[in-house]
């Protein structure tokens, strides 16, 4: 399947849990293209971006607790 420009999405989601993030993310990953792999971020969170299977795009954060 091929994207025509102008038609791509991207859905943006900030989850709960570290664990919750790392499960999605290597789920929608699977057939899909990494884009950047989760790590953490200058702005405190947790973050990864891909595409899927299905050329919807997805970032994917979780704010991490300061201690």
């Amino acid at each position: 399947m091929k994207i025509k420009p102008g038609n791509a999405i991207e859905i943006n989601i900030t989850l709960d849990s570290e664990t919750e993030l790392r499960l999605l993310f290597d789920k929608l990953a699977t057939g899909g293209k990494v884009q950047m792999p989760i790590d953490k971020m200058f702005w405190g969170s947790l973050f990864g971006s891909l595409t899927d299977k299905f050329g919807i795009g997805w970032n994917l954060d979780y704010e991490l607790k300061s201690e």
